[in-house]
């Protein structure tokens, strides 16, 4: 709280982006009037609702064709639609830019052509490419934006045991009436890891999820260290715990870190260092240090 006041005195609401806006709003959701003096509360508040009526118009605008594909099929959702549904508490604090659904590949088929009969169209290029794409933009055309994924996570993070496991751990929950499955708490703050950790500059929704997901009750650290294993995000997931417990006061048990970095320095020198410039923000590395970081950024996508 004190770092989020030092910050607040510093710093004009209005003239930051929406990265540090969507921050914000889970520090006004996290801390309240505690972290408002001088006036800073009113508008974080203001902030917070305008951020919440973006998400909620998108949820609205998407609900239909979510309730169409639960009615056809098992879905799952993940990321921010997936904490949304998982923990009600979380939609003042968690913008949601779009809805991300997982379905089983076999369904993958015949929800795009659901979509597609409903009048939602594919925007841009396919995440990952090739004729069976890891995840599809599906728009509507007034303000729907759904993420149909097949796979939960980026192909390179790809495993066919953990992808059953991950279904075989979801919870059954109603998410605005709609019976469907999210994650479980150690999926949740494993899939933050594979789809925030690198590029982590860009917004920081991946490590308050992360947070919000080690605090719940049913957390399991045996079913994260496995994911992340599985996954090879090792790496990764020893830079966020070390900041998650270093930083943000998160418990983190010493076996459980002493067990991630066991697993990443069994990674090769390259495979870290790749990782670690990938992670680490872009303003904080020189010219020869970003010319590196391209590299590996341009190698992580090849491999995709």
């Amino acid at each position: 709280m004190t770092s989020a006041r030092a910050w607040l005195d510093a710093h004009d609401i209005d003239g930051v982006t929406l990265r540090e806006h969507r921050l914000l709003a889970a520090v006004a959701a996290r801390f309240g009037r505690a972290v408002g003096d001088g006036g800073a509360y009113p508008r974080l508040i203001g902030l917070q609702r305008h951020l919440w009526a973006s998400s909620q118009a998108l949820l609205r605008e998407s609900r239909p064709m979510v309730e169409a594909l639960a009615a056809a099929m098992p879905i799952m959702l993940i990321k921010g639609a997936g904490r949304h549904a998982a923990e009600g508490g979380a939609s003042k604090g968690r913008f949601v830019q779009d809805i991300d659904v997982l379905v089983r590949p076999r369904d993958m088929t015949r929800a795009r052509s659901m979509l597609m009969a409903r009048g939602w169209t594919a925007a841009g290029r396919t995440s990952d490419g090739g004729p069976g794409p890891r995840a599809i933009n599906f728009l509507n055309g007034r303000g729907g934006d759904i993420d149909l994924h097949q796979f939960a996570y980026h192909r390179v993070n790809h495993s066919e045991v953990d992808e059953e496991a991950l279904w075989h751990r979801a919870s059954r929950v109603s998410f605005g009436g709609i019976e469907l499955l999210v994650p479980s708490p150690a999926d949740r703050a494993a899939l933050a890891v594979g789809h925030g950790s690198l590029d982590a500059h860009i917004h920081s929704d991946w490590l308050v999820d992360c947070a919000a997901a080690i605090g719940s009750p049913d957390f399991r650290w045996t079913d994260f260290s496995d994911a992340i294993e599985r996954r090879n995000l090792s790496v990764a997931a020893a830079i966020a715990l070390t900041y998650l417990a270093t930083r943000l006061d998160v418990d983190v048990p010493e076996r459980v870190q002493r067990r991630v970095v066991d697993i990443a320095d069994r990674q090769t020198r390259i495979a870290r260092i790749e990782v670690l410039l990938q992670a680490k923000p872009r303003q904080d590395l020189n010219v020869f240090a970003n010319l590196l970081r391209g590299l590996a950024k341009l190698r992580r996508r090849r491999r995709r």
